[in-house]
């Protein structure tokens, strides 16, 4: 199928062409795939890196093409069972190295929670990390992206997240940034980015414009 893009401001109509559905994740025996996130390489746009939940399996899990989407093959990220996963989430870098963040449960070796993220320069054959975020609360929802642009930060990497709930101050609820520079080995230390009285907020998408300026919405 394809579909025309109209109202553009010159030039011929743009054509998007949607292929066939392919099944990109294992059957899993039981519960279903969600909130799945897909992400190109732009520098290799065959290139392909996805990532979901299991369902009522209780996990995340990792899938990669190198085709195009034609073909996919789960792949076991190093210590990804080590905290538990929700709310996954994937992303690219300017310069090919892909990224996967993966939120880890409260468990005894992490008992305020955990952010983790991996990352591959090599379409997905090695796997670099987990890098655990420090975490002074329970965190929630976390978003990441990568600066893309022209700006001095160009290859930073961001995350973004919110406070499960309001259990580190009474009726306030909390929304924290780190960053890397380094392709995701280390990231900066938590900066609180605002605290909202009378109900959860929840971090959205980041968005980081052409200049390098970061911008963080929520609800």
């Amino acid at each position: 199928a394809s579909l025309q893009i109209m109202g553009q401001a010159s030039g011929p109509p743009a054509r998007i062409i949607v292929g066939p559905n392919q099944r990109a994740s294992a059957n899993p025996p039981t519960g279903s795939r969600n909130e799945g996130w897909i992400v190109a390489s732009p520098t290799d746009s065959l290139f392909l890196v996805a990532a979901s939940h299991t369902g009522l399996t209780g996990g995340c899990a990792t899938m990669v093409s190198r085709d195009g989407g034609s073909q996919w093959r789960e792949v076991r990220l190093p210590g990804e069972a080590d905290a538990g996963c929700f709310d996954p989430m994937t992303a690219a870098g300017p310069d090919g190295r892909m990224y996967v963040l993966y939120t880890g449960r409260v468990n005894p070796k992490y008992p305020t929670g955990t952010i983790r993220i991996w990352s591959t320069a090599d379409r997905g054959k090695t796997w670099s990390g987990p890098t655990d975020l420090k975490t002074p609360v329970v965190p929630d929802h976390p978003r990441l992206t990568v600066d893309v642009g022209s700006g001095p930060h160009r290859g930073r990497v961001y995350v973004a997240w919110n406070e499960v709930s309001d259990g580190f101050i009474r009726n306030k609820y909390l929304i924290f940034a780190h960053y890397s520079d380094d392709g995701g080995k280390t990231f900066s230390e938590p900066s609180l980015f605002n605290i909202g009285e009378g109900g959860k907020l929840v971090i959205t998408e980041p968005l980081v414009l052409e200049d390098g300026t970061l911008v963080l919405t929520y609800y």
